[in-house]
């Protein structure tokens, strides 16, 4: 198994109408995701971020910006790496960016773009998912 190198990046996209682009994981854990990697240590996170883009959405980021970031205490499908688990996060924003949304069917599924408020549910159904308040079937229903 890989080690995990305890860095990742995310990347809001947001479209026109403020929408954020969000996806179903085909990989573990489970719920909705934004747009999100590892960084390997050949890149900058930026280098990693536009990568993973492109990688997961089939979109290229022309602007993002750095707006914030920090450590996480979680688990990956890697092994622990140096720091443990967890992983020291860089997330950007993007407004500008190029393509058309071809995402990747190894790592996505349900693409779709939603209001704040659609990402404030999708947050709330992944914490209850997690709580043990909803069954799988439920949250396979309507995945948070």
């Amino acid at each position: 198994m890989k080690q995990c190198d305890n860095l990742s990046v995310g990347i809001i996209l947001v479209d026109p109408q403020q929408k954020i682009l969000v996806f179903d994981r085909s990989t573990p854990p489970e719920g909705a995701a934004l747009p999100a990697g590892h960084v390997d240590l050949h890149r900058s996170p930026q280098q990693a971020a536009r990568a993973e883009l492109t990688e997961e959405t089939g979109y290229t980021a022309a602007e993002m910006t750095l707006i914030g970031g920090g450590w996480v205490k979680n688990r990956c499908r890697r092994a622990a790496g140096p720091l443990g688990h967890g992983h020291r996060w860089a997330i950007f924003h993007c407004e500008d960016f190029d393509g058309e949304l071809n995402p990747s069917p190894r790592e996505t599924s349900n693409a779709r773009w939603v209001s704040r408020d659609g990402l404030q549910h999708l947050f709330e159904r992944t914490v209850a998912r997690g709580c043990k308040e909803l069954s799988r079937e439920e949250f396979d229903a309507e995945p948070g």
